[in-house]
């Protein structure tokens, strides 16, 4: 076992003088020697294969730009190691903040529901409350999708009558209903 640690070390040291140097050649060498290891340890912190390759990836994929902060005070696994596991960390937070994201978009899409609900119920009512000669022009313009003309057919009154009725419905909802005239 010794001598194959003490054969090692002298190969690491390369392939972190290489990957230094910007060689992908370390790169390589690093990851079929450690690769099995970490990506053993992504699955323990993970819980998911696909989540630990991912992981792994990410630690070699920055293992160029990572390099410059691992001091060669210690073995090198031990380094990956600590970056596998941060970068599991950092992939479970991010998890929970689009869990809690999600829920939070959840819970204002059913209070946007009901709002629309309990607005529906208010336009509902609000209609109800309207003088038969306004709800009808109003219902068939808004609700029906008639024209004035078509309406004016319909109820034997003129265009203008029901422009005008028209126009004193929707002013009378937006009363009853709070909204602000446009």
């Amino acid at each position: 076992m010794e001598s194959q640690e003490s054969q090692a070390a002298p190969d690491e040291a390369r392939a972190i003088t290489l990957l230094r140097l910007g060689s992908l050649d370390a790169i390589d060498l690093l990851y079929d020697r450690y690769a099995a290891a970490l990506l053993r340890l992504a699955r323990y912190m993970s819980g998911s294969d696909s989540d630990a390759e991912d992981i792994v990836h990410d630690v070699f994929v920055g293992l160029p730009k990572s390099i410059r902060t691992y001091r060669e005070e210690g073995r090198l696994g031990a380094w990956l190691s600590r970056l596998v596991v941060n970068r599991a960390i950092d992939l479970r937070r991010a998890s929970a903040r689009r869990a809690a994201l999600h829920r939070i978009a959840a819970a204002q899409q059913i209070a946007a529901a009901d709002s629309v609900v309990v607005h529906d119920l208010d336009m509902d009512a609000a209609i109800a409350t309207l003088a038969p000669t306004l709800r009808d022009v109003f219902v068939l313009r808004a609700i029906e999708g008639y024209s004035h003309a078509d309406i004016a057919a319909l109820l034997g009154i003129r265009t203008g009558t029901v422009h005008v009725r028209y126009f004193r419905a929707v002013r009378a909802l937006r009363s009853l209903l709070g909204e602000s005239e446009c």
